[in-house]
């Protein structure tokens, strides 16, 4: 049942059908038995929880993104457990809440380490202003994995984009877009929707 679940769950998150995927959800976490095992309770609480986030429902996002956490712990999967903790500072991050969205990425990456929690820790790190912070975080994901994953060059696009449009010195500007260039995005006036080259 659970494998049918997670294909019916992967369908509605790739049509981005948030509402769908939150009803059939907290339907099935309803009726769910005391003795399924951890990773399923994980997993359902996890994509219930995105699907509320999505949603803007971050106070039940919470929730069921902390029971997710829990629960991957004990059934020892660190990997949902991380991206438990990023979605529930993505959570915070939605909200302005930047510091406690900081702490829970930079938690999520000490359970694991992978590319996109530094890439996130950094897009923090700009949000908040702190341009030194966010190079770091950057230079790190570059050192360790080579570049930055797809998702997070357009995470970081987008974030340029809205720095620009609020004054964001060029100096800062190209630093960053020279980081999506090294990562084999396409920079600046190549990049959808970012300033020309050479435009004042």
């Amino acid at each position: 049942i659970l494998g049918f679940l997670d294909e019916v769950v992967r369908l509605l998150v790739s049509q981005r059908a948030w509402q769908e995927v939150d009803r059939l959800l907290t339907g099935v976490l309803a009726h769910l038995p005391q003795s399924v095992r951890d990773e399923d309770r994980a997993y359902l609480e996890y994509h219930a929880g995105v699907a509320a986030v999505m949603m803007k429902e971050f106070s039940r996002a919470r929730s069921l993104l902390q029971e997710a956490w829990t629960a991957a712990e004990i059934a020892g999967d660190p990997e949902l457990a991380s991206l438990a903790l990023r979605v529930l500072g993505q959570a915070d991050f939605e909200e302005g809440r930047l510091d406690e969205a900081s702490e829970l990425t930079e938690l999520a990456w000490t359970v694991n380490p992978v590319a996109s929690a530094l890439c996130h820790l950094g897009l923090i790190n700009l949000a908040a202003g702190d341009h030194a912070a966010a190079r770091k975080a950057y230079e790190e994901c570059v050192a360790r994995f080579g570049g930055l994953p797809l998702a997070s060059q357009e995470g970081l696009a987008s974030r340029l984009r809205a720095l620009e449009a609020a004054g964001l010195g060029e100096k800062e500007l190209a630093y960053f877009y020279g980081l999506l260039s090294n990562s084999g995005a396409k920079a600046r006036g190549e990049t959808a929707g970012a300033k020309p080259t050479g435009t004042g």
